[in-house]
């Protein structure tokens, strides 16, 4: 204490003199103060870990959201086509039957004709048809008697099966008809009456001509006399008329004639 009152620099230069001191033993005590595990300290000094960088942190981009693919249409379907009668029938569809085919009506059969023959005061009359003789008396067709009258069944004939009414000339006598009538029956039923015709003329050589042809004809009544002109005149020896019923069956008639002139 005297030292410093009497040196008052002394005792200024005391305090940093001690510090210089003790920073030296310091120093001197971390390098040499223990030289057994000196090395251990400066290892653990120096082996000390470090710390690490900041690593750069990835930042991962947003997954986008990705909308489910939407459903597809569905299917348009066509509108159902009705099926053919041959084609097989869909499920639920009501089978209609196709339209019947219209009937058959069988071809006439050809019937042998037999030939029925009478004398007549002017000639002979004969009738062809498929009816046996002791049914159908010829003679009556020229009999000039409108109260009886002849029936036959068509037979086998030009143009299909008819009923053939045939004039013979006495002893082959040529003549010339302008005019023939037919007279319908009295009895039965009117669609037997002859509708259609075809009068034939056999010439002197024995050849065959087509006098007149009718078609569609009607009887507007019972006894209904009913006279056609001829346009061929031409000179026959004998006359047959081709007749043809209404409904294709039998014929019936009062009178047949061949009108000369006079």
């Amino acid at each position: 204490m005297s030292t410093c009152r009497h040196d008052s620099g002394a005792c200024d230069r005391l305090p940093k003199a001690a510090v210089a001191i003790a920073s030296l033993f310091l120093l001197i005590w971390l390098l040499f103060g223990c030289p057994a595990d000196g090395a251990a300290c400066r290892h653990r000094v120096s082996h000390q870990p470090r710390p690490l960088p900041p690593q750069p942190v990835a930042i991962q981009a947003p997954v986008p959201v990705v909308a489910p693919p939407a459903p597809p249409p569905p299917p348009v379907t066509p509108p159902a086509i009705p099926a053919k009668a041959a084609d097989p029938i869909p499920h639920g569809t009501v089978a209609v039957p196709p339209p019947a085919p219209p009937p058959q009506v069988p071809a006439a059969r050809a019937v042998p004709g037999l030939a029925k023959t009478a004398r007549i005061f002017t000639g002979v009359a004969t009738v062809i048809g498929s009816r046996p003789a002791a049914e159908v008396a010829p003679e009556r067709a020229f009999d000039r008697n409108s109260t009886t009258d002849i029936e036959d069944a068509p037979a086998d004939a030009p143009g299909g099966p008819a009923v053939q009414v045939r004039f013979d000339t006495r002893e082959g006598h040529e003549v010339r008809i302008i005019a023939y009538a037919i007279t319908s029956s009295e009895f039965g039923d009117p669609a037997r009456d002859p509708a259609s015709w075809d009068l034939i003329g056999i010439l002197p050589d024995g050849g065959e001509r087509l006098l007149d042809r009718r078609t569609g004809e009607v009887f507007a009544q019972r006894t209904d006399r009913r006279v056609f002109t001829v346009e061929d005149v031409s000179v026959c020896r004998s006359f047959r008329l081709v007749l043809r019923a209404g409904d294709g069956g039998s014929v019936r008639l009062a009178e047949a004639e061949f009108i000369a002139p006079r």
